[in-house]
């Protein structure tokens, strides 16, 4: 795996924005890409739309875990794209470094990095560091673990005083980590019709030669507005000055290889097509007591009941805070940009066959088909509007957001001309607050209506369980129906629906089960039926009444 770091001490010179659109461009060209972020203001998960208050454990509690103790991948990295991982990082990784943090007396505090990404070598072709600004032990993590280290400079005055300061720091602590790792300076946040930052750019060529990527990146609002809305440029806006950029400077990248080592990335087998960018849960297959395999695609039978075995006597990392039940591993959509050329009709879902995705433990009738069918075909459309809504809530507040960024930029502009005597009184009033942006109270109750979807009930083929996609990698239900076993009732994934299902036959009487996500034992969220347990926790309830006729 080929390790890229991106280090610079100084703020604000395009490290965190270059590590999300890389990580973007090689997951896009079909390279199985892992971002990590270093950086205890964890921009890399805001910036690919994660919220970081339901993150429960981020690369510092894996530096600070021992070789024997294992990492469950499921919680440690987080589905962002197709073919992009991201280890995400907390505010509490800033006092990892202090002489109380629990590094800094490690006896190899400056590799613990190097050996967690060993774990998962083979998981992955590419991997981007994400650098704070500062110099300490978490940089010295990011040398020793390169194979390459990216610096990005701005092109202006300061900047390129600070790159010399730069590189020199960087050529005397790979001395001293042993580190061979060839350093490239990259021009960021250029401003082509300056003539002050051509010429800091032709300097920066002239100081550094070689040591500078041929590929340059121009100063882009878009690059802005796509973190705003969690995504790569390549993806929010894919023919913008910002992507081309970075494309260049990707492909140059997986061209180049690191002098002595063979770190070229594998050639994918297939290549997405354009289009087929939904995001894809990893699948989890333990492979070693210390180790996890992370691999794209759908899980195997056989991986299904392994991946949540764990190694007799290995200690798990649990973190103090509480993880949730239920993740989003995907980012919310952004609206294209402005085109002049209306976009293309979206084509319709295609609804999957009746039953389809139930494993039935009996057959049957025509009728009961039919009332399954109609009940599933509302369950896809609902889900996915719900889904859209959902999303629609955070899109609605960030779009006002640039809107009155966009007429406050406008305004200003307004009133400078007026000042000067070419803009009226008349045309400033011209300008119109612009309304909230607002979610009908009818969208409101379809939400409602899809909650009461999801859970269990009961039909005439047995209890049917259903939980959303987003819930986790892997849901079972235990209960009383099936001797408590987690392993026992797995609810299928049903990609068309978007959901988790199972259908259970069970005998009239009341039934206490819990579900099983990703390893973790919790109450159906969306059961209002519960009752304490022995462990003070809750248990969902069911009652089966006896059929009639």
């Amino acid at each position: 795996m080929r390790i890229i770091s991106i280090i610079n001490q100084k703020g604000g010179c395009g490290k965190t924005t270059s590590a999300i659109n890389l990580a973007g461009i090689t997951a896009r060209r079909g390279f199985r890409t892992l971002l990590v972020d270093l950086d205890p203001q964890s921009h890399c998960a805001a910036g690919l739309a994660i919220p970081e208050q339901r993150i429960d454990l981020d690369i510092g509690d894996v530096m600070l875990a021992g070789a024997d103790q294992h990492v469950d991948p499921t919680r440690l990295f987080w589905r962002a794209s197709r073919n992009l991982d991201l280890a995400p990082s907390r505010m509490k990784l800033a006092g990892l470094e202090s002489s109380r943090g629990g590094l800094a007396d490690k006896p190899d505090k400056e590799r613990r990095l190097a050996n967690v990404l060993s774990r998962f070598s083979r998981n992955y072709d590419i991997c981007f560091v994400d650098c704070s600004p500062s110099i300490g032990l978490l940089t010295y993590n990011a040398l020793a673990a390169a194979t390459d280290i990216l610096i990005p400079v701005e092109t202006s005055f300061f900047a390129l005083q600070g790159a010399t300061k730069q590189v020199g720091t960087i050529k005397s602590l790979a001395k001293k980590l042993g580190s061979s790792a060839p350093y490239w300076l990259v021009a960021t946040i250029h401003d082509e019709g300056s003539v002050l930052a051509c010429d800091l750019l032709e300097e920066l060529r002239r100081r550094f030669a070689k040591r500078v990527a041929p590929h340059i990146i121009r100063r882009d609002p878009t690059l802005k507005e796509a973190a705003s809305f969690g995504q790569p440029v390549v993806e929010y806006a894919p023919n913008s000055m910002g992507a081309k950029d970075y494309t260049a400077l990707a492909e140059w990248l997986l061209e180049t290889v690191t002098p002595g080592h063979e770190s070229r990335p594998r050639i994918p087998d297939a290549l997405p097509v354009e289009g087929d960018l939904a995001a894809e849960p990893p699948h989890v297959e333990v492979v070693g007591a210390m180790e996890s395999k992370l691999s794209l695609g759908k899980r195997s039978p056989a991986s299904d009941s392994a991946s949540l075995r764990e190694a007799p006597g290995v200690p798990v990392i649990n973190p103090p805070s509480v993880s949730p039940a239920f993740r989003d591993f995907s980012p919310p959509p952004a609206p294209p940009p402005p085109s002049d050329h209306p976009a293309p009709p979206t084509p319709g879902v295609t609804v999957s066959p009746p039953g389809s995705g139930l494993s039935m433990a009996v057959a049957e009738p025509r009728a009961t088909q039919a009332i399954r069918t109609e009940v599933f075909v509302n369950v896809q459309a609902e889900v996915a509007e719900a889904a859209e809504i959902s999303r629609a809530e955070d899109m609605a507040q960030r779009a006002r957001v640039m809107l009155l960024k966009r007429a406050d930029e406008r305004l200003r502009q307004m009133i400078s001309q007026g000042a000067a005597g070419t803009t009226s009184g008349a045309e400033l009033a011209e300008i119109k607050p612009i309304p909230p942006v607002v979610l009908q109270d009818s969208v409101r109750a379809k939400q409602e209506s899809v909650r009461q979807l999801l859970g269990v009930r009961q039909t005439r083929s047995g209890v049917l369980f259903v939980q959303p996609l987003t819930a986790g990698l892997r849901v079972s239900v235990a209960g009383d129906f099936n001797g408590w076993s987690a392993t026992a009732s797995v609810l299928k994934r049903n990609e068309a629906l978007g959901v988790f299902e199972l259908c259970v036959p069970m005998r009239p009487g009341r039934y206490r089960y819990r579900l099983v996500v990703d390893g973790r034992w919790t109450a159906d969220p969306f059961n209002d039926q519960s009752e304490p347990n022995e462990f003070n926790e809750l248990n969902s309830i069911i009652e089966v009444e006896e059929q009639q006729g």
